[in-house]
């Protein structure tokens, strides 16, 4: 009888408790850190970068106040910047681009109480608009909280919406890719959003 009292006390203390945080993950309202084991072909949770471009071109976007630096073949297309739609604050393409267009980076700016995460959320849970959601996570670019979403949309490459947070506002970018040039486009994205730094205020 004893031994079942000390097993029922073990088991309601465990429901009590609830599960402990897994290993690497940030207390509620800080900023997530890069832990998990790197994935150079796909964003996964607290594993969205990679090293920035040892050179490169800088690339500076007023409206989401930030540089990014471009490895080679990457450029910034500035007549896209500034016209309506997903790539108003940076329009960043991989140059050379192949017969179903150029792999891209697009950004633009939202003024939003909404965290990433939750930003992330809520158009992922939007259909048929994201398309089929295959993987969500969270993790930090350049000292920020981001959230990110891959789905099928962009065509036969699919791509991922990225949220970043900054001084109460959110960078969403739009990463897309071809079919044909993913694996090898990935890692260069992910020293893309490595290389990210905030314009000082």
């Amino acid at each position: 009888m004893v031994w079942r009292l000390v097993a029922l006390a073990a088991v309601l203390a465990v429901i009590e408790c609830g599960p402990g945080p897994s290993p690497g993950a940030s207390p509620a309202g800080s900023t997530p850190t890069q832990v998990a084991t790197p994935n150079p072909v796909a964003l996964a949770p607290h594993d969205c970068i990679s090293s920035p471009p040892t050179s490169g071109t800088k690339a500076h976007s007023s409206v989401l106040a930030a540089t990014v630096t471009l490895p080679t073949g990457w450029l910034e297309n500035t007549t896209d910047e500034g016209q309506s739609g997903a790539q108003v604050g940076f329009a960043l393409e991989l140059g050379s681009g192949t017969r179903r267009g150029p792999d891209v980076i697009w950004g633009n700016s939202l003024a939003s109480p909404m965290t990433p995460h939750d930003a992330v959320a809520a158009e992922a849970a939007y259909t048929p608009g994201s398309g089929t959601v295959i993987a969500k996570g969270d993790c930090a670019i350049a000292g920020s909280q981001a959230s990110f979403f891959e789905s099928s949309v962009g065509g036969l490459g699919g791509g991922y919406v990225l949220y970043i947070g900054h001084r109460g506002a959110l960078a969403r970018l739009l990463i897309l890719f071809s079919s044909d040039t993913r694996d090898s486009t990935m890692p260069q994205v992910k020293s893309i959003l490595g290389s990210w730094q905030w314009d000082q205020s």
